[in-house]
């Protein structure tokens, strides 16, 4: 009986799902590995090069351009929700805070890691004019939010890495997806374009003032509409619980689409929207307890990975005849892990305030994943150089020779030597007792520490800014001579636990346990004018606190039963009888 191939990829992915989901705590909190290496491999056992071959397009020809298209879209539609899930979930005001660090990463360090990449792309790869090499380059400039996860998610990051640490790197995963269609455009105009001038102007016009500035500009337009309709729908018991929980990860959708379709630059517009929309942290608290966002975040991770495994062009690996050979693919791998973006992190470290020495800049800069966002940028490039009747110019037709293998051996290397070495990384910290030793050295001056845990818990939402022994606010961490990388000071009343983007514990707790914080922290409730009200917080003798009844706290999903209450009544009967 023949096998659809539908039904393949369906058994596949099923399996995949649950039999991760069985062991899915031990993955992640144990081996500290996410979901998108697995279902990586997962793609490619079932795709035109794996075991089975379960899938019957072959990967070449009229299957390849199907990928790409797929992949286009497929990416589009994953980095935007994944994108504005990190605008989402970073705390109150954090762009404005850290502007000064993320400017420097997103603009010098970002232009050497393009420009490294290229150079890097011409000595290995013979034949390759400088202008190729910065288009192809363009795609693997992005971090990738995705795979930052490892990073920035579980017990790995709640021992060893600092929530400042884990802000910046959210935060720049999210913005430079957006900010690599610059470079890109760039060195497409250059190759296209007659003249040098001509190719910068319509680079400036085009690429930066209406396709980046003025995306940016909607985005913000786009996250505060949003935010104002949502508590108009709150106020008003228009909305329910599951809608409201899906409301930002649909906004980030919403944003790609109408982005794309006005030809702005829609990554970028999805992170701003999604910063935007919970610009007063009124959302962000809302659902960092539920689990609905991860979940949609597993799913889309999972399908987008598997996807790519079961599109790797391993037959464009070794093409000798266009310089393509698997010890040229190998080495140029190897080269741009350790030379594309840890070089210039040392380099400019001391000018980024939320880097404090050169051990965090090494870890920040060895650690700055490829992946969905390389994806992305190369269906871009084949969509920019498309196949013609009559050919294409012999600049473009090395463009499309290359882009592929090129791309995917990244992402390849990437997952092996980014994703896959944090676990060695929590091993070899383990061996040399490092926790120990780093509890002993904080422990050695109890004032020091606590002027750490102040400013911790200030850069990841928890507190209001620290003070001196004056009532001033002290010097943001990493900041130089009284410069502080923070601008302007939060609402204290408005201070709010740590995203649980950044918190597994934060994740775990079960809903007693949750109750039980949100006394401590004294209860809160949303108002007719969406400010936050406290209640007695739990005092003995005060008054019951104020039970919500907004249609927003509430699902209106139909479930089947109430079980409950017909098992009650059937031990009712049995007791009478």
């Amino acid at each position: 009986m023949a096998i659809e191939e539908l039904d393949a990829v369906a058994l596949s992915f099923g399996l995949f799902a649950c039999l991760y989901g069985l062991f899915s705590y031990q993955i992640k909190e144990r081996l500290y590995l996410s979901e998108a290496p697995l279902a990586f491999l997962v793609g490619i056992l079932i795709g035109p090069y794996g075991l089975g071959q379960l899938t019957k397009w072959d990967g070449e020809g009229e299957d390849a351009a199907y990928a790409d298209q797929i992949s286009l879209g497929l990416s589009r539609i994953v980095i935007g929700i994944q994108v504005a899930l990190v605008g989402v979930q970073l705390p109150k005001y954090y762009l404005i805070h850290e502007l000064r660090s993320l400017s420097i990463m997103l603009i010098p360090v970002m232009a050497c890691m393009w420009l490294i990449t290229a150079v890097l792309i011409t000595w290995v790869i013979p034949d390759v004019p400088l202008i190729v090499a910065l288009v192809i380059a363009a795609s693997a400039t992005p971090t990738d939010p995705v795979l930052s996860n490892a990073l920035v998610k579980g017990s790995f990051a709640d021992q060893y890495v600092p929530a400042r640490l884990r802000n910046v790197i959210s935060a720049e995963s999210g913005c430079n997806d957006g900010l690599a269609y610059p470079f890109l455009f760039l060195a497409i105009r250059l190759l296209k374009a007659p003249t040098t001038s001509q190719a910068l102007g319509n680079w400036l016009l085009t690429d930066i003032v209406y396709t980046v500035v003025a995306g940016a500009a909607m985005g913000v337009a786009i996250g505060l509409a949003a935010n104002r309709a949502l508590r108009f729908s709150c106020r008003h018991d228009f909305i329910d619980k599951e809608s409201f929980l899906l409301f930002g990860p649909m906004l980030g959708l919403a944003s790609i689409g109408l982005a794309g379709a006005m030809g702005l630059d829609d990554v970028l517009v999805s992170f701003v929207a999604g910063n935007a929309f919970t610009y007063d942290d009124w959302y962000r608290v809302e659902t960092e307890e539920d689990e609905v966002q991860n979940v949609l975040d597993f799913l889309l991770n999972s399908i987008f990975f598997a996807f790519a495994g079961a599109a790797v062009p391993f037959a464009t690996f070794n093409l000798p005849d266009l310089g393509i050979t698997p010890w040229r693919l190998i080495v140029l791998a190897v080269l741009v892990l350790l030379l594309r973006r840890l070089p210039p992190m040392l380099l400019f470290y001391k000018a980024i305030p939320a880097l404090r020495d050169v051990s965090e800049a090494a870890f920040v800069g060895y650690f700055g994943p490829i992946g969905a966002g390389a994806i992305l940028y190369a269906s871009i490039i084949l969509h920019e150089f498309p196949l013609v009747s009559d050919g294409l110019d012999p600049m473009g037709q090395r463009v499309r020779e290359l882009i592929r293998p090129i791309t995917f051996v990244l992402v390849l290397a990437s997952l092996l030597g980014h994703t896959l070495l944090v676990p060695a990384v929590k091993f070899f910290l383990d061996a040399r007792g490092a926790r120990d030793e780093r509890h002993e050295a904080a422990s050695a001056d109890e004032g020091e520490d606590d002027d750490e845990a102040a400013e911790e818990h200030y850069e990841s939402g928890m507190s209001p800014p620290p003070e001196d022994s004056q009532g001033q606010r002290r010097r943001g961490p990493g900041s130089v001579r009284g410069r502080s990388s923070m601008v302007g000071t939060p609402d204290v009343e408005m201070a709010q636990p740590a995203s649980s983007v950044h918190h597994a514990t934060l994740r775990a707790r079960s809903s007693s346990t949750t109750a039980d914080v949100n006394a401590a922290y004294c209860r809160r409730r949303s108002t007719a004018d969406g400010s936050l009200e406290r209640g007695n917080g739990g005092v003995e003798g005060a008054s019951a606190p104020h039970v919500d009844e907004s249609s927003w706290r509430h699902s209106s999903g139909h479930k089947l039963g109430p079980h409950r209450a017909v098992e009650a009544h059937e031990r009712d009967r049995s007791r009478r009888g």
